[in-house]
């Protein structure tokens, strides 16, 4: 939120913070590519909770970085807006389409973009296999699970 110069409760689009990491990271078109990847996840999981305040940097001895990705949590209603908005775009039914566009704010060619969305794809993909080996009880996978599934499916019409 600081590096992107806005304040608590403003609106706010992932484009603010790639400026944030062409003006403040060393290492500029590596975190870009890396919160394209976040991007993708938290769209992947319906996570809306993506405000200024869970993107960050951390001082290293090379400078500032972007900083491991955190507090990242699907929302069961896939009618709840994204805090951040996706290049103007804050609905569910069109951050997929939006995150295309997004990918050469990134720095990224239409390959590079496509081959990241196919990766976050193939691993969220897997996530209900996961949650049963960990026990996630069949409840709280019914809430979280229609949304990831609706997600993932406009992922992959997307991409086409």
């Amino acid at each position: 939120m600081t590096a992107a110069d806005r304040r608590d409760g403003e609106a706010a689009d992932c484009v603010d913070v790639i400026e944030a990491i062409e003006d403040t990271s060393r290492q500029w078109r590596r975190d870009c590519r890396q919160l394209f990847r976040r991007i993708a996840l938290s769209t992947a999981v319906h996570n809306t909770d993506d405000h200024l305040r869970n993107h960050g940097f951390l001082r290293t001895d090379a400078g500032w970085e972007l900083s491991p990705a955190f507090d990242i949590n699907p929302e069961p209603d896939i009618a709840v807006d994204r805090q951040t908005a996706i290049n103007g775009v804050t609905e569910a039914e069109h951050e997929a389409e939006a995150l295309l566009e997004l990918a050469a704010l990134c720095h990224l060619t239409d390959s590079e973009s496509r081959t990241i969305l196919s990766e976050v794809v193939e691993a969220v993909g897997q996530w209900r296999a996961c949650a049963v080996s960990l026990s996630v009880p069949a409840a709280e996978l019914e809430s979280v699970g229609g949304v990831i599934d609706k997600q993932l499916e406009r992922i992959r019409a997307a991409l086409g």
